[in-house]
C-alpha cells in the first residue's frame, strides 16, 4: 500500500473518531473531502479496499448525530415547505418509473434523489452554530481549490476535462462546481480574520483559474451574474469592503484569462447560430423545440434522461452525437429536463424551488438584524452561489448536480441559525425579567432589600454572583426589551 493510501486511511478514521468525540460537523467534513478527493479514480485510491468511502462517510457522520444531538429547539426539517415539496418530487418519480421509457436509466435517479434528501438532513443535524456553517463553508471551498489546482497541474491545452468526482467531471459541471466555491470563498473572506483572507487570497485565483481552463461559456455566465447577486445581497455594514472585493476580482479575473478563453466567450453573441469553424452551440434553439414536441406526447415526462433517448426520433441527424446506439442529444437546459422528462408535476417542482429562493432570500435579507455574527457576510456568498446554478441551468442539465442540494442544506440551516438565535434572545430576555424581579427599589433611590448590587447566584453556584446594572442612585437600571431588536420570524417562504 502506498504512503498516500494510508496518509488517507489514517485521516479517516481519525476524523471519523473526531466527529464521535467533538462534533458530528467533523463527519460531515469528511463526506465532502471524499467526494472531492474521489479515491476510486486516483492512482493511490487501487490499493484501498474496495469500497464506497463517501456513503461509508456518511453513513458514520449520521451516527455521530445521534451521539452529539442537535439543539432540540431546532425548527423541525420535515416539516419545512420545500422539504415537503421535494418529497413530494421524489414521490412523483419513483411513479414514473411505471412508464418511464429507459427504465435503467430513471433507477438511477430514483436512487439518487433519496440520497440527496438524507444529505440535506445531514446537513441540517451537523450545523447548528454560526463556527459549523463556517467550517462546512471553508471544507467547500477547499474543495473547489482543489479542484483548481487538478486543472493548473494537469492540463495540457485545450479545454479541461475530467475533474474528479461523480457528476462534476465533465468541463461545465466542474466549472460552475468551483463558482460556487468562489462566492462561498468570498463570504468567508468579508467576514474573515486575517488569517483566513491570506488563505484565500491564495486559494480563489486558483479557483479562478480553473474556471478559465474549463473555457464554460455557462460557468462565465453564471459567475457573472453571481457577481451581480452577491452586491445586491451586501449587509450595507459590509457593503464598502464587497465592492472593493468585486473590483479586484474583475482585475484578476482579467489578469488571469487568456487570449483562448476569450475567443470562446466571444462566441455567446452568435447566439447558437451556425458559423463554419466556430463552435456556437448551435441547435440548441432546434434541440428546445424538439424538447417540446416530446412533451405534448409526454405530458407526464417520459422518465430521467428520455430526453437522450427519444431524440434520434424527434431530431435530425446533424443534432445529433455520439455513435451507433449511443447516438442521440441529451437535454441542455434544466427547465425543460424537468418539463419533459418529469412532465407538468416536474416544471411546478422546478418553479415552486425557484419561488421559494426568491422568497427565503428576501425574507432573509429583510431580517439582517436578527442573524448572528457572521452570517450577514455569509448570506450573499449563498445567494450568489444558488444565483449562479440558476443561471448555469438555462444552458445544462443540472438536474442532479448534487452542491444544489448542498446550498438547500445551508439556506435552511441559516433560517434555523436565526429562528435559534431569537429564542436565544427571548431566553434572556425572560431571564433579565426574573432577575429584575427579586431587585425592589424605593421611589427615593434606597433599597428595601440591602444594598445595592451584585446579587447572589442560584444554590451550587459556588458562590457566584449575577450582576445587574444600578443607577447612580443605587436604583436598578430598566433594560430595554431585547424583542425589540428583532424583526418578526415567521417565514412562510423556508
Amino acid at each position: 500500500m502506498s504512503t498516500t493510501s494510508i496518509l488517507f486511511m489514517v485521516l479517516f478514521l481519525g476524523v471519523t473518531g473526531l466527529s464521535f468525540a467533538r462534533h458530528a460537523i467533523y463527519g460531515l467534513l469528511l463526506y465532502m473531502a471524499v467526494l472531492y478527493l474521489h479515491p476510486q479514480t486516483q492512482w493511490w485510491g487501487y490499493d484501498l479496499p474496495d469500497l464506497r468511502w463517501s456513503l461509508l462517510a456518511a453513513a458514520l457522520a449520521f451516527a455521530a448525530t445521534f451521539v452529539h444531538r442537535p439543539d432540540e429547539r431546532s425548527l423541525p426539517l420535515f416539516n419545512r415547505p420545500i422539504v415537503i415539496v421535494i418529497l413530494a418530487f421524489l414521490a412523483w418519480v419513483v411513479v414514473q418509473s411505471i412508464w418511464a421509457v429507459n427504465l435503467e436509466r430513471h433507477l438511477v435517479l430514483v436512487n439518487l434523489l433519496p440520497k440527496y434528501v438524507l444529505l440535506m438532513l445531514l446537513i441540517y443535524r451537523c450545523i447548528d452554530t454560526p463556527d459549523h456553517l463556517r467550517l462546512f463553508l471553508w471544507a467547500h471551498v477547499l474543495g473547489g481549490a482543489y479542484m483548481g489546482w487538478d486543472a493548473y497541474s494537469n492540463y495540457t491545452g485545450g479545454r479541461f476535462e475530467g475533474f474528479g468526482g461523480p457528476d462534476i467531471s465533465e468541463a461545465n459541471a466542474g466549472a460552475l462546481q468551483i463558482v460556487t466555491a468562489v462566492f462561498c470563498g468570498a463570504g468567508l473572506f468579508v467576514a474573515g480574520q486575517w488569517k483566513e483572507r491570506l488563505a484565500l487570497l491564495v486559494l480563489l485565483p486558483l479557483m479562478v483559474n480553473g474556471i478559465i481552463l474549463t473555457e464554460s461559456r455557462s460557468s462565465f455566465l453564471a459567475a457573472a451574474f453571481g457577481g451581480i447577486v452577491f452586491n445586491y445581497f451586501a449587509p450595507k455594514r459590509y457593503r464598502a469592503r464587497i465592492l472593493g472585493l468585486s473590483v479586484i476580482a474583475m482585475l484578476g479575473f482579467a489578469g488571469l484569462a487568456n487570449e483562448q478563453f476569450w475567443d470562446r466567450i466571444n462566441t455567446i453573441k452568435y447566439a447558437g447560430e451556425q458559423v463554419e469553424g466556430v463552435d456556437t452551440g448551435g441547435g440548441r434553439v432546434e434541440a428546445m423545440a424538439a424538447q417540446l414536441r416530446m412533451f405534448r406526447d409526454y405530458p407526464e415526462g417520459c422518465g430521467h434522461r428520455c430526453t437522450a433517448e427519444l431524440s434520434p426520433l424527434y431530431m435530425e441527424d446533424w443534432m445529433l452525437t455520439g455513435v451507433g446506439a449511443n447516438r442521440g442529444r441529451s437535454s441542455h437546459n434544466t427547465a425543460l429536463t424537468f418539463l419533459v422528462e418529469h412532465g407538468i408535476p416536474g416544471i411546478l417542482f422546478y418553479a415552486t424551488l425557484l419561488g421559494w429562493l426568491y422568497a427565503v432570500f428576501r425574507s432573509l435579507y429583510r431580517q439582517l438584524d436578527a442573524l448572528p455574527d457572521p452570517l450577514p457576510a455569509y448570506l450573499p456568498g449563498i445567494a450568489a452561489a444558488m444565483a449562479a446554478l440558476v443561471v448555469g441551468d438555462i444552458f445544462v442539465d443540472y438536474l442532479k448536480l448534487e452542491v444544489r442540494f448542498w446550498l438547500i442544506g445551508a439556506i435552511l440551516v441559516v433560517v434555523n441559525l436565526r429562528w435559534l438565535a431569537v429564542q436565544n434572545s427571548k431566553a434572556l430576555e425572560a431571564e433579565i425579567a426574573r432577575q429584575g424581579g427579586e431587585l425592589k427599589a424605593d421611589p427615593a433611590g434606597s433599597p428595601a432589600d440591602g444594598p445595592p448590587g451584585p446579587r447572589p447566584g442560584p444554590a451550587g453556584d459556588s458562590g457566584a454572583d449575577t450582576p445587574l446594572p444600578v443607577g447612580a442612585h443605587g436604583s436598578v437600571v430598566q433594560r430595554a426589551p431585547l424583542r425589540s431588536r428583532y424583526k418578526s420570524t415567521s417565514d412562510g417562504a423556508g
